[in-house]
């Protein structure tokens, strides 16, 4: 469309800008105020694509530009192309390649799921919906700049009708979403019925998708491109040999004759996977004495499974914990981790209850794949939000490949150095969250430099979010909780002045109980430990003035809520309200009615006449705090109660 034909920056987040139409993609400053764009609440792609452009060899990857089902694709005669292949066989490389090409002279959209951050796969169940993120990023792409305010936030329904309104207006528009696999499982689905109602509704759309074999595409009319199948086979295996040619070219250590013999033996043993033949030159680069590099490609590893066991099984004995505490962490953390946030955890003494500057591990750009190999874990750049909501471009360190994720969590790794280095959940949970109150005990003894202490606004923000995935019955996590939750702890005080979650900006108005905190949060186990040491349960206090309320309110999670004011202490409520008929009536006293559905519980409270949404776990916690109230005063005060039932 003629609108869009100039345009060179178009905004996906609070970030900067990715250009999608003109002859170059980049970053700039945005157009319009970043808070006026918090709504869209849309993860940046754009990392994704730069970090993929970067390591393109040039000259890779035009096999696919000239495969006849492409150029039925590009010239409007085929509307959906479903690019196949297994892990680590070069698909991110592929559609990054086709993103280049369509820069020059088309309107595209584009999205990279990515299991390395939680922000691009609804791993953690705190995000929205994948589809409803999918049409936010792409309505992002669309717009230069939204006349929005803060507090408008748009449903699922409504941004697959703005998108597909969007779509419409323009000539010919191509979308292309990278490893539809890697979204999370629930949801891919609803992606590709998204997907469906865009092929179906808009003659003027084009899309490309790509991921592995297993996903079923029997019903859907796709053109199919198999990495796997012997059609490709001429296209991969030239661009494996592009790409060791390259590699090659980088090491002096190794004779003509050598390097012949490398790159034979990683072609025809790289069954199509560019990510086996990386891992494979990263391990022969560490030998570089060239007998042995002749010795060890005659061992190599036959998988990329195999390729990770090995590695792991080279870890010294002394090094295999903070091996293990990293992968922990690089899988569950709620964002990427900074270099100085790893630094810090990689200091941290559970045992001992101790983080000591002379253990932070200097340098750690430098020295951190000493501890864990580079074929497993990586430093790149990526967008974080910080303590003031703005987003920033830092080095973090992620896991190298989404196929690194995949073997920590599966049954390959308990088969492997006695299963040491598989990854249990809950397990992985309550470990971080130790490890998080063990920081805030030590660093909160005065008041907390977040500069200094690097991982002290991260472990501020989510400890509590890892204490609610593990079990409850933890001892361990128990007592820290409790320890932490002191009015008698510097740090309980130090800790809010970081983080407090009840209020609009995070700050800390006035800083109430423990027992208030522990049940906003959700620490069952803790309320009932407070409760029975005497807490007074009827305390007016903290944001939400009572603990009852303050654990029925909605914000969980950390979330930032902008469809409506938090309310506040003595809220003024409306003379009338509106039933679930739609019909008026005279004020009620506060009351909630409720479902539970999988593992969150909705509510209505037709006081403040609007429905929360709240984790299962707290509905135990309101039970418990409910129990515990006096219901004589309650019968004459504003608490909520709550009616439900299970189905």
């Amino acid at each position: 469309m003629k609108m869009f034909n100039q345009a060179l920056q178009f905004t996906i987040t609070q970030n900067p800008i990715t250009v999608i139409s003109g002859n170059q993609i980049n970053q700039s400053s945005v157009v319009g105020s970043p808070k006026d764009l918090k709504w869209i609440n849309a993860p940046n792609p754009f990392e994704n694509f730069h970090n993929a452009e970067q390591k393109i060899v040039q000259g890779t990857g035009t096999w696919l530009l000239e495969h006849r089902l492409s150029q039925e694709w590009k010239t409007g005669m085929s509307h959906f192309l479903w690019l196949q292949g297994k892990a680590g066989s070069g698909k991110t490389f592929l559609c990054t390649n086709v993103i280049k090409t369509l820069r020059k002279d088309c309107v595209f959209l584009y999205y990279y799921f990515d299991t390395c951050d939680k922000a691009k796969m609804d791993y953690s169940g705190i995000q929205q919906r994948q589809s409803d993120r999918i049409a936010r990023m792409l309505i992002m792409q669309f717009i230069s700049s939204i006349n929005s305010k803060e507090g408008k936030f748009l449903i699922p329904e409504d941004m697959e009708s703005t998108l597909l309104h969007l779509m419409a207006m323009m000539d010919v528009a191509y979308i292309i979403i990278d490893a539809i696999d890697e979204c999370a499982e629930e949801d891919q689905g609803k992606l590709l019925a998204l997907i469906d109602k865009l092929l179906t509704k808009l003659k003027n759309c084009f899309v490309l998708v790509s991921s592995c074999p297993h996903i079923n595409i029997a019903h859907r009319k796709a053109q199919v491109i198999s990495l796997d199948k012997q059609m490709s086979d001429v296209g991969i295996t030239s661009d494996i040999e592009k790409y060791v040619d390259t590699k090659l070219q980088e090491q002096d250590a190794w004779s003509p004759k050598l390097k012949t013999e490398i790159k034979d033996t990683l072609v025809n043993g790289a069954n199509g996977q560019i990510r086996w033949v990386d891992c494979q030159l990263m391990a022969l680069n560490e030998i570089t004495i060239p007998k042995r590099v002749r010795k060890a490609l005659k061992s190599l590893p036959k998988t990329l499974q195999d390729t990770y066991a090995k590695i792991l099984e080279q870890v010294k004995e002394e090094l295999k914990d903070d091996v293990k505490t990293n992968f922990q962490w690089l899988l569950f953390a709620y964002r990427p981790l900074t270099m100085g946030e790893v630094q810090h955890i990689l200091a941290i003494d559970v045992e001992e209850e101790t983080l000591l500057p002379e253990d932070l591990l200097e340098n750690i750009k430098t020295e951190l794949h000493k501890v864990v190999n580079s074929s497993l874990v990586v430093i790149v750049q990526a967008s974080i939000e910080d303590d003031s909501w703005e987003e920033q471009n830092v080095l973090t360190v992620q896991l190298a490949h989404p196929s690194v994720k995949d073997y920590l969590l599966s049954e390959a790794a308990i088969q492997s150095v006695l299963g040491y280095f598989q990854i249990n959940s809950a397990l992985a949970h309550e470990a971080i969250c130790q490890m998080y109150i063990v920081y805030l005990l030590c660093c909160g003894q005065e008041a907390i430099d977040v500069e200094t202490f690097a991982l002290a606004h991260y472990a501020s923000k989510y400890w509590f979010l890892h204490s609610n995935q593990t079990k409850e019955e933890c001892s361990a996590i128990l007592d820290l909780s409790c320890k932490l939750l002191s009015t008698t702890q510097p740090a309980y005080y130090n800790w809010l002045n970081v983080y407090t979650s009840d209020t609009w900006d995070n700050k800390a108005d006035n800083i109430a109980q423990p027992l208030y905190y522990a049940s906003y949060i959700g620490l069952k186990s803790v309320v009932v430990y407070m409760l029975e040491k005497g807490a007074d349960v009827n305390a007016q206090e903290g944001e939400y003035e009572k603990a009852v309320q303050a654990a029925s309110s909605r914000e969980q999670h950390g979330e930032k809520i902008l469809t409506r004011p938090r309310p506040r202490r003595n809220p003024s409520p409306p003379s009338r309200v509106k039933g679930n008929n739609g019909q008026t009536g005279p004020r009620q006293n506060p009351r909630v009615y409720g479902y539970i559905h999988t593992d969150t519980v909705h509510l209505h409270i037709t006081k403040y006449t609007y429905n929360i949404i709240i984790p299962l776990w707290h509905l135990n916690v309101l039970c418990i705090l409910i129990g515990s109230l006096d219901l004589r005063e309650l019968r004459n005060s504003q608490d909520i109660l709550i009616m439900y039932k299970t189905h």
